[in-house]
């Protein structure tokens, strides 16, 4: 089996990595399955395993995948929010293969999605974190994404 995805500008995960009818999948530990391992995919299993070991964002509280309730008619799902022991968006994730561009484009995509205080556009080589700023009543460019102790 070898691996055809680039090494990321992200810590590099443990990962289960398996083959199946000439396809990888990997374990997903939040959905607790084996996902087709795609470009997107491999982005997002760096972000979930850095957000859950490094900064303390419990896998019970991230969704993956799931219908965006302020779109779900049109059949939109976001690629991952972590929320809150409330159960509140606290980051939205917008994911996306190594080779696609992170542009303004990419930014309205993630706000068309529910709504977080926080938004990370990542393509796993560049990432961008922006903030709400309650005062502009607008995202703004953050520099520093805070531990999850620090959002409760």
């Amino acid at each position: 089996m070898r691996l055809q995805f680039p090494k990321l500008n992200l810590p590099f995960p443990s990962l289960k990595i398996k083959e199946v009818d000439s396809n990888l999948e990997v374990w997903d530990i939040v959905r607790q399955k084996y996902i087709i391992l795609t470009p997107e995919e491999w982005v997002r299993q760096h972000w979930i395993h850095l957000l859950y070991h490094s900064y303390g964002y419990p896998i019970g509280l991230m969704r993956v995948e799931k219908l965006a309730k302020s779109l779900s008619t049109r059949g939109l799902r976001f690629d991952m929010i972590c929320c809150n022991r409330q159960g509140e968006n606290l980051i939205l994730l917008e994911l996306k293969a190594p080779h696609i561009p992170l542009n303004d484009q990419v930014l309205m995509q993630a706000m068309e999605y529910d709504s977080a205080p926080l938004i990370i556009l990542s393509n796993g080589m560049e990432h961008l974190l922006y903030q709400w700023d309650m005062k502009r009543g607008a995202y703004e460019k953050a520099e520093k994404l805070p531990h999850f102790e620090l959002l409760r």
